[in-house]
């Protein structure tokens, strides 16, 4: 019994010591760097700083706060004018201003440097009286210390709230930043208060920042805390099948699909006749199942017939939708050559200005939460991961419409895969998820949106850089799809190191009992 309690520890420590490395293994991302020539002269001056705040902190300390200058190249550097002279050059879009007169008033103003050394025009004037000098007093006492306590954080999507207590009354300043510089602002209050709070806007979504709270009081005495926050992670949708294909035969069409490596409740594929079915109940179902193939045999020569294929999830929700068409040729036609989406539509004539003016940077490309960024027209993915693409709701009028986006495979530019995007229940995006690639390269993107109402056609291209670790797990398997069997199966792989552990010493037991004890040594009689 001593040997199998060893035997199931040492196996679960296995599991666990496992379980813990892989997890960090599933947190890597690609990195990418992204670098920026400038090859002709820069004669453009930054945009004038704007929300120009200083607040008075102590008796000799007043901090200032505004708002980031922009620039054609980049914003190196501020410089801060007290009384019109200049008394600092932070890179920051913050200054705090010490050694200044009690009670004395002080008027700053603030201007953007570029690397080129262009100077912007200077910042309304912002004035700020420093605290009177303390008048101390008579008789014994103690000194109390200012402390910060109570610290909490409230993450929003793109932004959070912060709030804590002092022990003392005090002024509070929040600054925050992708680094310990805390270089992205700053937030002051004006009242000495023991309960305070401020609200950090424009953050991206799924992103951890540095935070620093420094609270002060009359005398000056001062208190800081650091941490991190973390805002909340993008919705992503359901994953669609992958690799969507309708391929006609002599009397049937073969559609074909890769299943998403989630837990879900079936799929479900959508025939029409006119077009792609836009949603799980738009035309005729024609399978339901978890295979990832389906045969259609009821079927003419010389129509096309159009399929959408959705993901159900456990919740009954579903995915925007694959979408693949087929057409069997009339006896002595040749067999058709793949083609774009909607290249067969006829030619249109004028789309809503709205769409006319989309293009491919309005798409967002979101991966664990964070939207990955768009440089020109071309993005970084992780192959190994979900992709979801999506499209801001008010971007596009509240028409008759289709967007579609296809994903033309870098190994053959004839095999392309294409996907709905389809509005979310809020009414905040249109979306669609893609499965993991699984596969390295350069993937052409093609996006159609298609105005009805109009009878136009809005084409948008652009390219997608995919990279997948190679030569870790099996092909096909993808990261999410494993830390999802991990999840799922969890108990189902402690039950099995169980019975391991017990088979080990059903082993052990046996071969003992077979080990051969040899006689002993008969006794030698006394010949006296």
């Amino acid at each position: 019994m001593k040997h199998l309690l060893r035997t199931i520890a040492g196996l679960t420590l296995m599991a666990f010591i496992f379980s813990s490395h892989f997890s960090a293994l599933l947190a890597l991302e690609d990195q990418f760097e992204i670098s920026l020539t400038v090859t002709s002269t820069d004669v453009t001056a930054p945009s004038t700083p704007t929300g120009l705040t200083a607040t008075a902190i102590s008796s000799s300390q007043i901090d200032l706060s505004w708002t980031a200058s922009t620039d054609n190249v980049g914003v190196t550097s501020y410089r801060v004018y007290r009384d019109n002279a200049l008394v600092a050059n932070p890179s920051t879009t913050s200054y705090s201003d010490t050694g200044l007169t009690a009670a004395t008033t002080y008027a700053y103003a603030v201007s953007a440097l570029d690397a080129a050394g262009n100077e912007s025009a200077r910042s309304a004037t912002s004035s700020a009286t420093t605290l009177s000098a303390a008048v101390p007093g008579g008789g014994v006492g103690t000194t109390r210390r200012l402390a910060i306590f109570g610290v909490a954080v409230t993450p929003e999507l793109h932004g959070a709230t912060i709030t804590w207590q002092t022990n003392l009354d005090a002024l509070g300043t929040v600054e925050w930043g992708n680094t310990t510089s805390y270089e992205l602002g700053g937030i002051a209050s004006s009242e000495y208060l023991t309960l305070q709070s401020a609200h950090l806007g424009g953050l991206s979504a799924g992103t951890t920042y540095y935070f620093r709270i420094r609270a002060i009081d009359s005398v000056g005495r001062e208190a800081f805390f650091t941490d991190t926050l973390t805002t909340l992670p993008l919705p992503e949708g359901l994953p669609n099948p992958s690799g969507f294909t309708a391929v006609p035969r002599e009397s049937d069409i073969l559609l074909s699909w890769r299943n998403p490596q989630i837990s879900f409740d079936a799929l479900r594929l959508v025939r029409s006749k006119t077009f792609y079915p836009a949603d799980p109940f738009d035309g005729e179902v024609i399978y339901e199942g978890r295979g990832e193939q389906f045969v259609d045999t009821d079927v003419e020569r010389g129509i096309r017939y159009y399929y959408t294929i959705f993901t159900r999830g456990r919740d009954g929700s579903y995915s925007s939708g694959a979408v693949a068409d087929a057409r069997i040729p009339l006896p002595g036609e040749p067999p058709e050559r793949p083609k774009e989406i909607f290249e067969r539509l006829p030619k249109a004539p004028a789309v809503h200005p709205r769409i006319a003016d989309l293009t491919f940077r309005d798409f967002d490309f979101i991966q664990n939460g964070r939207k990955r960024e768009v440089v020109g027209d071309t993005v970084n993915v992780d192959g190994s991961l979900n992709l979801t693409v999506a499209l801001a709701y008010e971007r596009v009028p509240e028409v008759l419409k289709t967007i579609v986006i296809s994903l033309v495979s870098p190994g053959d530019p004839e095999k392309q895969f294409s996907f709905l995007l389809r509005v979310n229940k809020d009414k905040t995006r249109y979306e669609a998820t893609i499965a993991p690639l699984g596969v390295s390269g350069t993937y052409v993107v093609r996006i159609a949106v298609v105005d009805y109402k109009n009878q136009g056609l809005k084409k948008i291209e652009g390219l997608l850089l995919a990279t997948v670790l190679k030569g870790i797990f099996p092909r096909g398997w993808s990261f999410q799809g494993i830390r999802k069997f991990m999840v799922d199966y969890f108990w189902l792989l402690v039950l099995l190191l169980f019975l391991l552990a017990l088979l080990v010493e059903f082993i052990r037991t046996v071969l003992k009992k077979r080990q051969v004890v040899p006689p002993l040594p008969l006794p030698i009689p006394n010949r006296e």
